[in-house]
């Protein structure tokens, strides 16, 4: 790694940073730590009316681990990925990869469409880095489809999101 720019000459070497990985044991057990206070919030009917989560593995499991009561399908928006800082760990997957992870556990519809393959968050691996205005653009363009969820069922209350540090 050059410690300079934070970035990878050949990002595939770096074991310790494989394309979009699964949660580590240590990620799991937080996630399921977060397990009574979902509860509590179900009893509380403050349980949200559906969950939003990352393309990237990692914020998908945290969800399903930390809601395990939800029935409902979990949704996938590109735009809760993880900030692009260029290493492989942060790129996203096509839903094709993912599906089978997820099943139906996990609504993709749209997801493809909206992830454009050859953009900084995509497979095969990118060095690009994403700008921090374009960051934010993305993070107010959730905010805008949040509005828009709200517009068309006015009685929603609670949403969740499951995304990550940097975003």
């Amino acid at each position: 790694m050059d410690n300079y720019t934070g970035t990878y000459d050949t990002p595939e070497e770096d074991p310790a940073c494989p394309v979009d990985p699964a949660l580590t044991s240590l990620g799991e057990s937080q996630a399921l730590s977060l397990v009574p206070i979902t509860t509590t919030m179900g009893e509380a009917s403050l349980l949200p009316s559906f969950v939003y989560v990352s393309p990237l593995r990692r914020a998908t499991q945290t969800g399903i681990l930390a809601f395990p009561s939800l029935t409902f399908p979990f949704r996938c928006s590109h735009l809760l990925a993880e900030e692009s800082n260029g290493l492989p760990c942060d790129y996203v997957q096509p839903s094709s990869s993912l599906l089978p992870l997820f099943g139906s556990k996990v609504d993709y519809s749209g997801y493809d469409e909206a992830v454009d393959i050859q953009s900084e968050h995509a497979a095969p691996p990118r060095t690009l880095k994403e700008s921090k205005a374009r960051l934010c653009g993305r993070a107010d363009e959730f905010l805008s489809l949040l509005r828009a969820d709200r517009a068309k069922n006015p009685k929603l209350r609670v949403v969740g999101v499951c995304s990550h540090s940097q975003w």
